[in-house]
């Protein structure tokens, strides 16, 4: 158990005895501007718009709805100015009254005319919102719309994130894992959902693993690639916050579905579904968003790699050395990923500028994983035919996050506080392993140097013929050992946060503001793991061969050794689009029944 308490307090003594006056005391000759930004075509909100009093420094930036409050407004008639990227700046004028809460909304036109570029001026209007939180914002943050998100055909969220500049990914099995922040290992990377962090899913660091998150089920993402002291200071690359989407005005609904064929394993059962629903009720003061989603895709892949070497370094007339094949390795990898997620937000805004906020979000993914190499030894004296085979097919990861947390815009301070559950679950219940090696399967003929120069499928196809795969080739085969590991991982995280922003106008040109707030945080990690390996090959066979034979009548033990002769299932012959003979398939069922 490891409990951390996080307290951050930024007091800046010379506003304090600057304009401290200014702030706390009564003011009779300032008001309170407030109101909402939209675009007159689309009569939506523009989020993070910039508001201005103009001959001032005195302003804000819209929130994620639109709305605006401005403090400290000196009374009578002011001239407002708002811009944002993609319309035209436009300027009001209005009279603020000493005391009140002054209420202006304001519409902007679009800065561009609709013709024909109809698919240009959508992609532009897609980040639009991001880009304006780019500006406003007081960190180095990359920003993506959801529009963003979801118009290319991601694999997941990590995959769209990848977009970004200074972003790079690690990548398994076709899809992206975990993201790289400035070239810094994913370990020194936090990812929250909703300002909240999500629990490593490593059981060896404190990376965290976003493949099983689809990018329909976000709102947008933000990437700080700097830390401020109002932010957690655990992670060194930076922060990743995926955000969570809100209910509109008014019912919406979103119905999707997609097929898909693999045309390596003839796979016709590639399907993503993603059902999304919200309505505001209560006179738009409830609001409700429900997204589901589920996935399946077809991940296999077919992979040949060699390596190569060099016989001398004395080469003549200064020539290059020759390369000779060492090693090369034939994979057969069938790979199913299945991805599944829902969220539930209600928030309710009791006041103009309050709210309560209940989060709930869950995600799963899974993978089955057939995986069989054959290696050929061109290179070493024993001439080696290696096959390695491994299942796993019931491996999983699963989050969970819940968080209620409340806002207040106040006059002169935003509060803003909650409490959330966090929780990663990563399991390998039975992961399993099988050797079988031939032992100067390789003829002597290709460890020459003229066969080894040879190209690879002259090679290949010459010793993998059916000798391999026949009767006598699957004697030959015997068994190395074989293993299973298990492993179960269960991360949770509980904390609550208070947190204060107090806005300073010391003048019309002058303004600034102090944060301070309170964590805690308490973090529980468990770890299950256990690795069984057994050497069977013809010197420990022997040691328990005749239980083996009483249960499993159909294995074939040749000179006290178990052989391959039996666990054959037929050959891939078209192995990459038919270029080369894999030889003989193993039965998994028989692999497992041993």
């Amino acid at each position: 158990m490891k409990t951390k308490v996080h307290f951050s307090l930024l007091v800046f003594l010379f506003f304090y005895f600057a304009g401290a006056g200014i702030v706390f005391s009564q003011n009779t000759s300032k008001g309170t501007l407030k109101g909402r930004i939209i675009g007159s075509d689309t009569k939506k909100a523009l989020p993070y718009a910039t508001v201005m009093i103009v001959g001032t420094n005195n302003g804000a930036a819209a929130d994620a709805e639109g709305n605006y409050i401005i403090r400290n407004v000196e009374a009578g008639r002011q001239e407002i100015s708002v811009s944002y990227v993609g319309y035209e700046t436009k300027k009001v004028s209005t009279v603020i009254k000493a005391n009140e809460s002054n209420k202006l909304d304001i519409a902007l036109k679009i800065s561009f005319v609709k013709g024909q570029e109809v698919v240009i001026s959508s992609q532009r209007a897609g980040q639009q919102s991001a880009i304006n939180e780019q500006i406003n914002s007081k960190d180095i943050v990359s920003i993506v719309a959801p529009d963003r998100l979801q118009e290319n055909p991601d694999a997941n969220a990590a995959e769209a994130i990848g977009r970004l500049p200074g972003i790079s990914l690690v990548r398994s099995g076709g899809e992206g894992q975990a993201v790289v922040i400035r070239g810094l290992d994913p370990k020194y990377s936090m990812v929250e959902i909703d300002g909240i962090q999500v629990p490593s899913t490593s059981s060896t660091d404190r990376s965290t693993n976003i493949a099983g998150i689809s990018q329909y089920a976000l709102q947008g993402v933000e990437v700080f690639k700097t830390l401020t002291p109002d932010m957690d200071g655990n992670a060194t690359a930076g922060t990743i916050n995926l955000q969570l989407n809100e209910a509109p005005k008014g019912f919406h609904y979103n119905l999707m579905a997609q097929g898909g064929y693999n045309y390596l394993n003839n796979d016709l059962k590639n399907y993503k579904f993603q059902v999304d629903l919200s309505d505001r009720v209560f006179d738009n003061k409830l609001g409700i968003l429900l997204d589901m989603g589920s996935e399946r895709v077809n991940r296999s892949s077919q992979n040949m790699t060699s390596d190569y070497g060099i016989l001398s370094t004395t080469t003549p007339n200064g020539q290059s050395p020759s390369l000779y094949v060492n090693d090369i390795n034939l994979s057969d990898n069938i790979r199913i990923n299945y991805r599944s997620s829902a969220t539930l937000v209600l928030d309710y805004k009791y006041a103009a500028d309050s709210k309560l906020v209940f989060s709930n979000f869950f995600s799963h993914s899974s993978q089955a994983f057939t995986g069989v190499l054959k290696g050929f030894d061109l290179h070493d004296a024993t001439r080696n035919v290696t096959y390695l085979f491994n299942q796993n097919l019931g491996n999983g990861n699963e989050l969970y996050m819940s968080s209620l947390k409340g806002e207040n815009k106040l006059n002169f301070i935003n509060l803003s506080y909650g409490v959330a559950f966090s929780q990663t679950h990563v399991y390998t219940p039975d992961s399993r392993s099988w050797q079988f090696m031939y032992a100067a399967g390789v003829p002597s003929a290709y460890t020459d140097t003229s066969k080894r120069s040879l190209p690879l499928g002259t090679i290949v196809n010459a010793i993998n013929n059916n000798a391999l795969s026949s009767t006598q080739g699957l004697q030959n085969t015997v068994i190395g050992n074989v293993g299973v590991q298990s492993e179960d991982d269960m991360d949770r995280i509980v904390n609550t946060y208070f947190d204060a922003k107090i806005n300073w106008q010391l003048d019309n040109n002058t303004s600034a503001f102090i944060k301070f707030g309170a964590k805690y945080k308490s973090e529980n990690k468990n770890r299950y793991f256990s690795s069984l390996y057994a050497n069977v090959g013809p010197q420990i066979f022997p040691q328990f061969g005749d239980t083996v034979t009483k249960y499993i009548p159909w294995v074939d033990v040749i000179a006290r050794a178990l052989t391959a002769n039996g666990f054959q299932d037929g050959n891939l012959n078209n192995f990459l689009g038919g270029q080369y003979n894999f030889g003989w398939y193993p039965n998994f069922d028989r692999l497992n029944e041993l």
